[in-house]
């Protein structure tokens, strides 16, 4: 081969070379380059994700201890409101006015609903209303009316205690020698309480429930009993068991008539 084109060959190829070499080169930086960036967005999408997740947590934190802060005066102001609500209540049984003694025994069951806590002491108090203000009946003797029943505001007491929450009872109803005459007790929830003594004559006790009740003693002389549930009462061995109510074998609970 002719000695000029030999060395052109010679040339190009160690160009040739060359380009491979430098477009390998730029290749495996390229590649190079582009792990170097992946790992460190990778890094930073790591870090902004831990920022992100710190961030939230703290803002949680916050906003559960902002709540909790919340609560806890909502808790005392609704607790202040109570004891004020219960303070006047008991002011109002004291009254000599017929219809704020009656606004003082709805403002205790308002009390009773609002707090659990308080519903006991609320029902021992009107229960002592009713114990102690039902020997006056109603109307007062110098409107000269024959007919006695039951006072206006202890009929309210009564309706109040006979729509409680019973599950929030901790004792029985104590209504020990109650004089409820012509009392309205429809519907009323008086399980388990205690009646013994009471005059319940011409009382409305339709539909009542007085499951279990402490029925010795009482007095029930024209009293309306359609659908009353008188189960389980205990009742006095000497008196006739109310109609359609018979003493169970060997007790002084009482059953329907026919079971």
């Amino acid at each position: 081969m002719n000695p000029m084109v030999e060395s052109a060959w010679i040339a190009a190829g160690a160009g040739a070379v060359g380009v491979i070499g430098t477009a390998t080169v730029g290749i495996v930086g390229y590649f190079i380059a582009r792990s170097t960036n992946r790992e460190a967005i990778t890094a930073a999408k790591a870090t902004t994700d831990e920022t992100i997740a710190s961030a939230r947590a703290e803002n949680k934190s916050t906003i559960e201890a902002a709540d909790a802060s919340v609560h806890r005066t909502l808790e005392a102001t609704r607790a202040g409101q109570i004891i004020g609500l219960y303070s006047r209540a008991i002011d109002q049984l004291g009254s000599e006015q017929l219809h704020v003694r009656i606004g003082g025994i709805y403002a205790l069951e308002r009390v009773a609903r609002d707090s659990e806590k308080d519903h006991p002491i609320v029902m021992d108090v009107l229960t002592a209303f009713i114990r102690e203000y039902s020997r006056e009946q109603w109307p007062p003797p110098d409107r000269g009316e024959r007919e006695r029943w039951t006072r206006p505001d202890v009929q309210a007491a009564v309706t109040v205690v006979g729509r409680r929450d019973v599950e929030r009872d901790t004792q029985r109803i104590d209504l020990y020698g109650a004089i409820l005459i012509r009392a309205d007790l429809r519907g009323a929830d008086l399980r388990d309480a205690t009646f013994r003594g009471a005059n319940l004559s011409r009382a409305d006790l339709g539909n009542a429930r007085l499951v279990s009740a402490d029925l010795r003693g009482v007095t029930l002389e024209h009293a309306r009993l359609l659908n009353a549930d008188l189960t389980g009462a205990m009742w006095s061995e000497d008196k006739p068991a109310p109609e359609g109510w018979k003493l169970r074998t060997g007790s002084i609970l009482l059953d329907p008539v026919g079971r």
